[in-house]
């Protein structure tokens, strides 16, 4: 029995309005249409299109528009604009609406169907950042993993003070409750503090030394240390007077906007392209060899490119030639590095505005390893049943062959140079990321999974005990989906997970916490569904609930117990460290997290684990 409906068939289509480059190598922007009916896309285009104007107008975004790319994805609602409420019936294609978790400005929209129109047009490199456009006048707008605006003049100025914090990771600044005022210690943004030295405070390159701190000037854009940030009236500090993540139609001022422009090159490289595109280039005897690269510049200035001959500088500008008669003979490295030497930032502590790629050179022979003249392969012998020959062709398809790769199976080559097919590496978990790496094969990487809904509230409770087969886990969450979420159906063949990563990234849980579609689940009267397993026996998992009130709001219930955590012995003095993260999830897409920072966190030593938002 299907508890939840699927949501039906996506009809988006995507249209790009701005395009600078591969997606791979830019920030891709993507405006989502609600309540725009199918006469009234035209009128979409024009709003989505007048919001990527505001938006490039603002510092920094104007000087590095060309590192973003910009699209919209239009799909008709039967209905025109926003719904009133979460209970409004009018139906329109992301169910958004005002009055989100009773604040009347706040205006949300059903990620899931958001997040599916999404993939139903394009790969997810296209949407780094997603502002959902609501056809209705009303002001409004929220923040999170999307960003939410009604088509009222002031919602761009919402949808950047937002894109502060999703995107830049930039602290509110105001002042004012909810949310709580903790300045207990010391903020992770790096636009609050509680440090008053000039010297130690995280912007200090910004503050003149004629500037005195803490600082009352109320002038513009002058850096300085501002009682007063991230709810706090008094005990934390903000880095100018105001600035757009304290007041709207306020500029993001310095340290604000270099840390914007830091989190630009977190997405991308300053490096579009390389010639040769290859690592291993051979040098032929005579040969003038000319190796470049093209950078993406900002509106103002150009990035600075220097090359380096073995570690020796040797040269500046876009390209650089080799002249073999020049080389001695033997293996050298060519390297070009790319910096972005803009005044907007004036500390880079991670590099993140230089980049390099570098080529190995080498010298004609087969068997060198490095692919050169007539040479179809070179892999470093001349030996064959490896695909490629002593003569430095590709072996024949279907040539007997040996490798020791582990990313690929199988004994014959592909004509190609490859011996086998590739490993498919898949471990079934939703918390992994799973890569091959040639020498020691299948890799699953802890990682939290795409496009995770915040939970609007959690509870976490986890206590070690001795034996170990006592310990125990209790979780309680809620969201405000807007929306019935997509439950799906595991009494027949949904599948749930849980995964548990502390402050470090590290996934705490058993590799293999899911619980499986079977009899151990039961369907309830209403949107409810529940599990129970006296036992135990998958992960330790004895008890779930999940239901969907008429308020639409999701909640969820699960009680574990026994040995069900990786390396339970704690970190320090601490059993999760800082921020730990739990995620629930089923594999038809829904996702719910709950991140718990250090004002959630009510203890956390070698023994137990609680935490409440």
């Amino acid at each position: 029995m299907l508890l939840v409906a699927a949501p039906p068939v996506s009809a988006a289509t995507l249209q790009t309005l701005v395009d600078n480059g591969d997606s791979s190598n830019r920030v891709d922007i993507t405006i989502v249409g609600d309540g725009y009916t199918s006469a009234e896309l035209g009128l979409f285009g024009t709003d989505a299109q007048a919001l990527v104007d505001r938006l490039f107008a603002q510092a920094p975004f104007d000087v590095y528009t060309s590192h973003f790319n910009v699209h919209r994805v239009s799909e008709a609602s039967a209905q025109s604009g926003g719904r009133d409420s979460a209970t409004d019936p009018k139906d329109i294609a992301f169910d958004s609406y005002f009055n989100c978790a009773g604040i009347a400005r706040l205006l949300c929209a059903n990620s899931s169907k958001v997040y599916a129109a999404l993939a139903s047009v394009a790969v997810p490199d296209m949407y780094d950042i997603v502002v959902v456009l609501v056809n209705d006048a009303r002001y409004g707008g929220a923040g999170g993993a999307l960003a939410v605006a009604s088509t009222n003049t002031q919602s761009s100025e919402i949808v950047l003070h937002e894109l502060g914090h999703s995107f830049g990771l930039l602290a509110d600044e105001y002042t004012t409750q909810p949310p709580t005022c903790s300045s207990a210690s010391e903020p992770v943004q790096v636009n609050a503090t509680k440090e008053t030295d000039r010297n130690l405070v995280k912007w200090a390159a910004w503050i003149d030394p004629g500037t005195p701190v803490p600082t009352t000037t109320t002038t513009p854009a002058t850096p300085g240390i501002y009682e007063g940030a991230r709810y706090c009236p008094t005990g934390l500090y903000r880095p100018t007077s105001n600035s757009k993540m304290r007041s709207l139609y306020q500029p993001f001022e310095q340290i604000n906007s270099e840390q914007l422009i830091r989190r630009i090159y977190n997405f991308m490289s300053p490096i579009d392209s390389v010639d040769p595109p290859v690592a291993n280039v051979g040098l032929a005897p005579g040969e003038l060899h000319t190796f470049s690269v093209v950078t993406n510049d900002p509106s103002t200035h150009t990035l600075d490119v220097s090359w380096e001959f073995d570690g020796t500088p040797v040269g500046t500008g876009p390209s650089f030639d080799v002249d073999s008669n020049d080389v001695q003979v033997g293996s050298h490295t060519l390297e070009a590095i790319v910096t972005d030497p803009t005044a907007l930032v004036l500390t880079d502590p991670d590099g993140i505005l230089t980049d390099r790629y570098q080529w190995s050179l080498g010298g004609v022979a087969c068997g060198d390893g490095f692919v050169s003249g007539t040479e179809e392969c070179d892999d470093g012998n001349t030996q064959p049943g490896d695909c490629c020959a002593g003569d430095c062709t590709f072996e024949s398809s279907g040539s007997p062959c040996t490798d020791s790769d582990l990313c690929t199976e199988g004994s014959t080559c592909d004509a190609a140079g490859v011996c086998g097919v590739p490993v498919t590496c898949d471990d079934a978990s939703l918390c992994t990321a799973d890569s091959c790496d040639p020498d020691s094969g299948c890799v699953y990487t802890p990682a939290l999974p795409p496009a995770c809904q915040a939970a609007a509230r959690a509870d976490l409770k986890i206590g070690l005990k001795t034996p170990a087969s006592k310990n125990f886990l209790k979780m309680k969450l809620q969201t405000f989906s807007g929306a019935v979420p997509n439950l799906g159906d595991p009494v027949s063949t949904t599948a749930y997970e849980f995964c548990l990563f502390d402050g470090s990234g590290v996934l705490r849980t058993a590799s293999s916490a899911s619980i499986q579609a079977g009899p151990d689940w039961k369907a309830k009267p209403g949107v409810k569904v529940q599990y129970n397993d006296k036992t135990g026996t998958a992960d330790g998992v004895i008890k779930i609930r999940l239901s969907v009130s008429r308020s639409l709001r999701t909640k969820g219930r699960m009680l574990a117990r026994g040995e069900l955590f990786n390396a339970p012995a704690p970190l320090g003095s601490s059993m999760l460290g800082a921020s730990p993260t739990f995620v629930f999830a089923n594999d038809v897409g829904a996702c719910w997290q709950a991140g718990f920072d250090s004002t959630a966190v009510r203890r956390n030593d070698a023994d137990k684990f609680t935490a409440r938002y």
